[in-house]
Parts: C-alpha cells; structure tokens; sequence
C-alpha cells in the first residue's frame, strides 16, 4: 500500500511540475524568439549576402558566354535552338494554313543534338539557351522545354509562353538575368 502512495506521489509531483512548466509556456509571448548569440546574426547575414554575390556572379559570366559566345560549342548549341524553333514555326504556320480543321499535329516534339547533351538536360544550363532565345532573339511566344516522347526519347518542345513551367532555380535565374542584362 506504501508501494502504491509512493508511485501515486510520484505522478502527482510529475504533473505538478509538468503544470508548472506549462504555465510557463503558456505566459510566453508569441512573438519571442530564441535568443541569438551577439554577432551570430551579422555572420548568417554576411554569408546569405556572399552566397547571392557568388550566385548573381556565376549567372552573369555563364549567361554572358551565350550573349556572345566565345565557344564554338555554345554558338552551335544557339544555332541548334535556332535551327529547331525556325523548324517549330514552319511546322505551326503549315498547320495553320491545312484547309481542314480537324486536321493537326498532336506530337510536336523535335529531336535534336541538344536532347542528347546533358549540360542542358540535366546540367541546368538549358535555362540560359531559353534566355538567348527569349530575350537576344526576340523570339517570346513559345518557350523551348524537354520532355519525353511516347518511346521515352527526350525531345525539343516549344510551349506557348503562358504555358511554361520553370523551377524555382530556374525562375531566379531568369529573374536575375533580366536583372543583370535588361533593365
């Protein structure tokens, strides 16, 4: 019986103190926060700011590479993406011009070296071409993406503009060379 008040004591002072600490909690504003060592919040500050340096630097000398390419390779890759939206364009404006209107593509993929070259589909690079394309060429209503074909070939599509769909690494990097080149 001792055994079992002992226990029973145990669990009272175990809530007591629990009751207590949660009073505690319960008295804390919601707008505190965890104290931050002096110095620690300028040194978090200052490594965001050099890793947006290192970022807007790295955007600025790749992107600058397909405004005037000093590569034999990047100006193929430019003419390559040329060569498939003038493709694109020709295939749209015979589409456009077929007297029966049930008729149309439905696959509109292109295959291309640049489908084969892994610097721009899965490099990350690809976003910089679009921009050549976008913003040096002028050419804004289709936006050039991969995808996959029915044979699980990576194809060359070109979306309409207001389709497109780019990642949050890519829209930074769009939003940055805008910045950087066009304003």
């Amino acid at each position: 019986m001792q055994k079992i008040q002992k226990e029973s004591g145990s669990v009272g002072a175990a809530v007591a103190a629990f009751s207590e600490r949660f009073a505690r909690f319960v008295k804390a504003t919601p707008d505190a926060t965890p104290a931050v060592q002096p110095g620690a919040e300028r040194i978090i500050e200052e490594r965001i700011h050099e890793q947006d340096a290192a970022f807007i630097h790295s955007v600025q000398k790749k992107y600058a590479e397909y405004q005037s390419p000093l590569s034999a390779e990047t100006a193929r890759d430019e003419a390559l993406l040329l060569s498939a939206y003038t493709l694109f364009c020709a295939i749209k404006e015979a589409e456009a011009v077929c007297e029966d209107d049930g008729t149309h593509l439905v696959s509109q993929g292109i295959l291309s070296p640049l489908c084969k070259n892994e610097r721009y589909t899965s490099g990350g690079d690809f976003v910089y071409l679009q921009c050549w394309l976008l913003l040096e060429q002028k050419k804004t209503d289709y936006v050039p993406q991969f995808a996959k074909d029915a044979a699980g070939r990576t194809t060359l599509r070109f979306v309409p503009a207001k389709h497109a769909h780019h990642t949050l690494s890519e829209q930074e990097t769009l939003g940055t060379i805008q910045r950087l080149f066009y304003s």
